[in-house]
């Protein structure tokens, strides 16, 4: 079977509605699937629905053929419902409080978890992000995705493990409590919704409008060039196409609704059983941990007091096989040498900014002890007895991805700062980077930038004289892609990566080196 790009390819070229309406039919689930989650609100989300298959077909000539087309809607979709979300949400709101009242309703684990599955999705890495939107909104085997991102299957599995992972970290740190194991079930269960069939018609007759300019051109040609008469005719049979197939999709949501409640009360008892018995196992392995480590470094009381706190989440992370983890248990000087070595790293790139003064960018006191033991965990991605911090070109990579996480940071707390400005003074953006300092800790905002806390008093001066503003007027004006805040300059202009925000999207990438 051809790819998602080639049939993207074969709509383009040869204006085959067929080919998009296969594309349609494919991803219904997945883009049904998260306007529902985010909206809760089943005729919005077929409204999103629609937007999000529109926006594929107007953009199908400019997607590369390196686009995983699944992660690509799964973020269009989201962004179009939190739109709508906005726009609908103190509707909703009283809406809801008002139905719940009614029906004495007790939300089930899903109910909490799907509000924000959706934020976490688009707060992870687009790695991350496009193999778990593959494997629990696609229902793609470990194959499929391994055959699409050119890796090995063990390799898939443990991607798919890895993202997972920090999902449910995203998910803790948002209140909902559930393990990885349970998150997995209740993604599987629920991650696919079923759409109404009649919703494929929809979106193709709609898609219509925007074909490619010769399609559309030759059809419109072709129309004057009838009679009156045949003008007429054909107009009054689209009329009773479009009609009826709106009616067959009230018709089709209707039958269905009844169905997936039945499907979301049978998933709930499994999901809630896992949640528990994850959260009782973590419970204690952390008391034997700390038990067990108590005496052992009481030599380093500081260092005691972080094992204390984050043992748990480092074994997580580690991602180590079960023999290991058991050699562990039994082996306290094993144990003690890995966590030794992994902070021992963590040290090594903390201390990368003072032997090269000149990469180094005073964003990086935003990361937190949490950063730094991620890219402490993996540097580059590769093994850390593999990883030599001593070769120069080593260590200006490794300050690289440290200042793009601490990058990343800043640049969803500029999201939110630019959301703040722009409802407090008529819509427009700020002339100077520096007059989003009153808007830093914006609270009034949807997504991934609510969940990164920055105190304001860290984002001084001379972290603001490294941005300017590069657009001007209404922030809803400003056209996708285009950016509002850019970075003035990388620091090294190899491995270097440059911070740019937008209307409702942002971006730190690599710079284009010599």
């Amino acid at each position: 079977m051809p790819c998602d790009v080639e049939w993207l390819r074969k709509y383009v070229s040869d204006q085959c509605e067929d080919a998009f309406a296969h594309l349609v039919r494919k991803h219904l689930g997945l883009v049904y699937g998260v306007a529902t989650r985010v909206l809760r609100d089943r005729s919005l989300a077929e409204e999103v629905t629609q937007a999000a298959f529109l926006e594929l077909a107007r953009q199908a000539a400019s997607l590369g053929d390196r686009t995983v087309l699944s992660a690509w809607l799964h973020e269009v979709t989201r962004r179009k419902a939190i739109d709508v979300y906005r726009r609908e949400r103190r509707r909703r709101e009283r809406e809801s409080l008002a139905m719940d009242q009614a029906s004495g309703r007790t939300e089930s684990s899903w109910d909490d978890l799907a509000p924000v599955v959706d934020e976490g999705l688009g707060a992870l890495g687009h790695r991350d992000r496009t193999v778990l939107v593959m494997r629990y909104l696609e229902g793609d085997s470990l194959r499929e995705i391994a055959n699409v991102l050119g890796i090995s299957e063990d390799a898939a599995q443990k991607r798919v493990a890895r993202a997972l992972d920090r999902l449910r970290r995203f998910l803790a740190r948002r209140g909902v409590a559930i393990g990885s194991t349970g998150l997995g079930a209740a993604l599987t269960a629920n991650g696919v919704t079923v759409a109404p069939e009649a919703l494929v018609q929809m979106i193709t007759v709609q898609m219509a409008n925007v074909l490619p300019a010769s399609a559309s051109l030759g059809g419109w040609l072709s129309t004057l060039s009838m009679p009156a008469s045949s003008k007429l005719l054909v107009t009054a049979a689209a009329v009773v196409v479009v009609g009826w197939n709106v009616y067959q999709a009230q018709r089709i949501a209707r039958l269905t609704t009844h169905a997936l409640e039945v499907d979301a009360s049978r998933t709930a008892a499994l999901v809630e059983f896992e949640r528990a018995r994850d959260l009782i196992a973590a419970q204690n392995g952390e008391i034997l941990g700390l038990r067990s480590r108590s005496n052992e470094f009481a030599s380093d009381k500081l260092e005691l007091m972080r094992l204390r706190n984050q043992v748990g989440e480092l074994r997580a992370a580690l991602r180590i096989s079960e023999a290991t983890q058991a050699r562990f248990s039994n082996e306290s000087d094993a144990s003690e040498e890995a966590l030794k070595s992994w902070m021992n790293r963590v040290k090594i790139m903390k201390a990368l900014s003072g032997t090269m003064p000149d990469r180094a960018i005073p964003e990086l006191r935003l990361l937190t002890e949490e950063d730094w033991f991620e890219l402490a965990k993996e540097p580059l991605g590769l093994a850390p007895e593999g990883f030599d911090f001593s070769d120069p070109r080593n260590a200006r990579m490794a300050l690289s991805a440290a200042r793009a996480k601490a990058k990343n940071r800043l640049a969803w707390v500029f999201h939110r700062a630019l959301q703040g400005y722009a409802e407090a003074n008529g819509g427009r953006v700020p002339q100077e980077v520096r007059e989003l300092q009153p808007y830093l800790m914006n609270t009034n905002v949807i997504g991934p930038a609510s969940s990164v806390h920055i105190s304001a008093d860290e984002v001084r001066d001379d972290i603001l004289e490294r941005y300017q503003m590069v657009a001007e007027g209404r922030l809803a004006d400003q056209k996708e892609g285009e950016p509002v805040i850019a970075e003035v300059t990388p620091v090294d202009p190899v491995f270097d990566t440059l911070l740019r925000v937008g209307n409702n999207w942002l971006s730190v990438s690599p710079v284009e080196g010599p």
